[in-house]
């Protein structure tokens, strides 16, 4: 289980006997009153200020309104609330300080409330929260607006991209009361097998090398952040100068490792949430592009039959991901969303066709917090009760 913490309150605890938490307790609720009273006369003033100005809270009048609430907040607010106050409305509020940390990975906001955040492999529920719905409803919009994503009724999720971020966003009716957002960092260093030492054994991340180089095919497996998209950008960077890789993606993840290689990326209706390009639609586009290797970000869905149709005709060295736990459930799992895109093909006729189609799995986990190399599997052959494997690496525990 993931233990949820604050840092500052449990620096603070093992610092202070039971009085001096009492005391400790009492300045930060003295201090959060102090900011929640000036908060709400700023507020007030400055909703006082759009209506004699004719202005709202949407994103596109962001930098009028950022002149008229900065000097609402240098004449009403106290040094130490100033910036907070500030961040509030001009900025991203309590995220600000999350935000710029290169040591956080992920940021999790379920309402104005409750945010939390991952940092060197656990979760931490911040101090601060929005001071009010208006607000949070701004910084949502603001960050859907960077990301070109929108959200509605009709449309209760979306995803995109902001930066160093992949953003999804979710309103009702699919979760209760109000808005809820994900933000997952990706790293700025361009990940190398080298730097993946971690993960396993040096002689494991050498098979994993050798796959790459012989132009094996094969899946990169794990359950959610277990590192399968770190993985896979690690093995793209073991790939000759001049290898056109095509890869095929939902959100924009991958780390294309040269000049020659493209990127094809799913579109979305922008009044739905309804794909007007798929992945499958993508699969077939790339097969008239010249591709060395196909590689993509997530097999979940009919793409799955295309793209083995694609392996299946010689094309080498193609990589993908996939939601699995490990190498027997990864092969059941891509069995089935092949006869989603095939409902009409035998189960016996899409297992020849994995099996001509893919080389190996590579299994990643996560455990107590840390991602690691679980399994190296060899696909050796196919038999009426299932497949056969040879372990070229498995960990004890």
């Amino acid at each position: 289980m993931i233990d949820f913490k604050s840092q500052n309150s449990e620096s603070s605890y093992k610092k202070s006997n039971k009085h001096g938490d009492f005391q400790t307790a009492n300045q930060s609720d003295t201090k959060s009153n102090n900011l929640s009273k000036e908060f709400k006369n700023i507020l007030a003033l400055f909703q006082n200020s759009l209506e004699n100005k004719n202005l709202s809270f949407h994103a596109q009048e962001e930098k009028t309104r950022e002149k008229v609430i900065a000097q609402i907040i240098e004449n009403n607010s106290s040094s130490e609330n100033k910036q907070r106050i500030l961040a509030e409305f001009s900025g991203y509020g309590p995220l600000k300080s999350l935000l710029s940390d290169p040591d956080i990975n992920e940021i999790i906001i379920n309402g104005k409330d409750h945010i939390f955040y991952e940092k060197q492999g656990q979760m931490f529920l911040l101090e601060d929260s929005f001071l009010s719905q208006i607000t949070f409803h701004n910084v949502v919009e603001k960050i859907g607006t960077k990301a070109r994503i929108t959200v509605n009724f009709k449309k209760p999720y979306c995803e995109g991209k902001w930066g160093s971020f992949r953003v999804l966003i979710l309103c009702p009716p699919i979760v209760k009361k109000d808005f809820h957002l994900c933000l997952r960092k990706h790293p700025k260093q361009i990940w190398t097998l080298e730097k993946l030492k971690s993960l396993a054994p040096p002689f494991a991340l050498d098979i994993l090398r050798q796959f790459v180089k012989d132009k094996w095919n094969f899946l990169i497996a794990g359950p959610t952040s277990s590192g399968k998209t770190s993985v896979l950008n690690a093995c793209l960077q073991e790939v000759a100068p001049f290898e056109r890789i095509l890869s095929i993606e939902d959100t924009d993840e991958i780390i294309l490792p040269n000049k020659v290689s493209t990127k094809l990326l799913t579109q979305r209706d922008i009044e739905s949430a309804h794909l007007l390009i798929n992945q499958k639609d993508l699969v077939k586009q790339s097969l008239r592009l010249r591709p060395d290797r196909i590689v993509m970000g997530e097999v979940r869905g009919a793409e799955a039959t295309d793209l083995l149709l694609a392996l299946s005709t010689g094309h080498k060295g193609c990589i993908g991901t996939l939601h699995a736990k490990d190498h027997k459930q990864a092969l059941w799992k891509l069995e089935t969303l092949a006869q989603i895109g095939a409902p009409q093909w035998q189960s016996s006729t899409v297992q020849k066709l994995i099996f001509s189609s893919l080389n190996a799995l590579v299994i990643l986990d996560k455990k107590d917090d840390l991602r690691q190399l679980k399994g190296l599997y060899k696909i050796t052959a196919l038999e009426s009760s299932g497949f056969l494997y040879e372990t070229l690496f498995e960990r004890n525990s």
